[in-house]
């Protein structure tokens, strides 16, 4: 009887656990994309905010009413938030079919942020909470129940939370998201 070789064991091996592992790393983004974050609800209605630009201005989620809304919470500290903003401005592109990103800073000094807008090229709304009690109240009231950054909801025309992501996004996961809401 001839026994197997060991190294070619151990390669199949490898192998195989890297196709599991690749699978569980590929997989479809769905609503909720963390244990711990609460269950999709159908007509689950956005709560409004009003928060602060970078230049003082006040903003209400009002203001996109009717749009495909992509709500993102995020940090210039964060790495994996930093790696999803070229994705957004990569995909602000269908705001002539009715889609706005919103950037909301939690727990982040103004000008570190102002510094990473100069140099990225965000062209859309970067709004940012004053205290880390408001960042952590809004980043709860919109599903974010284990304060994971990033976090991104995505409403839809009617105002209903139909997405929730606590993890970076790639470009073919957002369309996923907003797609089929643009019809």
């Amino acid at each position: 009887m001839k026994f197997l070789n060991f190294p070619i064991l151990i390669s199949v091996l490898i192998l195989w656990v890297g196709i599991i592992i690749s699978d569980s790393v590929n997989q479809h983004y769905t609503s909720v994309s963390l244990p711990g974050l609460p269950e999709y609800q159908p007509n689950e209605y956005r709560p409004d905010f009003e928060l602060a630009d970078l230049n003082g201005k006040m903003h209400s989620l009002t203001e996109w009413a009717g749009k495909v809304v992509v709500v993102n919470f995020w940090a210039s500290w964060c790495s994996s938030c930093v790696k999803e903003i070229p994705v957004f401005i990569h995909l602000q592109q269908y705001a002539q079919q009715g889609v706005q990103f919103i950037g909301i800073v939690v727990r982040d000094e103004s000008e570190t942020v102002k510094r990473l807008l100069q140099s990225s090229g965000i062209n859309y709304p970067i709004l940012i909470t004053m205290t880390e009690q408001q960042a952590q109240q809004l980043a709860e009231q919109w599903g974010n129940t284990i304060q994971a950054l990033p976090f991104t909801v995505v409403v839809n025309r009617a105002g209903n939370i139909v997405s929730r992501f606590a993890r970076a996004m790639n470009e073919t996961a957002v369309k996923q998201a907003i797609l089929p809401w643009l019809g």
